[in-house]
């Protein structure tokens, strides 16, 4: 099984860098395990220096994947190694061609956010 978006994006803009979800977006991983950012989360889509924004835009293809990834590294349910594999599966999901894939995973790898899972919390 490959992962797959069951979920459309639907955003208003914030403030120019910033975009709320006006709906759940919800990712199915490979593993069966879906992954929901709900309505209301902010996201900046991809962190993408803006010297690179010819190459690399904020949003596109990939705006997708950036939000879910966005959400994992907000929510922390696992490593943060784990949380940039999940956005490399889910760039696929989005049709982000290899190559593309290759450099976005990477840049992430090299200079996103790097943290442990947190615990779960119970009531």
């Amino acid at each position: 099984m490959t992962g797959r978006f069951l979920s459309e994006l639907r955003v208003r803009e914030v403030d120019g860098e910033q975009w709320q979800l006006l709906t759940d977006l919800r990712y199915q991983d490979e593993d069966g395990t879906i992954d929901i950012a709900p309505a209301g989360f902010v996201t900046d889509f991809a962190s993408v220096p803006r010297g690179f924004w010819n190459l690399y835009p904020k949003s596109g293809k990939h705006s997708r994947a950036a939000v879910i990834h966005d959400h994992l590294c907000v929510t922390k349910p696992i490593d943060s190694a784990s949380v940039h594999a999940v956005f490399k599966r889910a760039l696929k999901a989005c049709g982000v061609n290899w190559f593309n894939r290759q450099i976005m995973y990477g840049m992430v790898r090299a200079f996103g956010p790097r943290f442990k899972a947190q615990p779960a919390v119970t009531s």
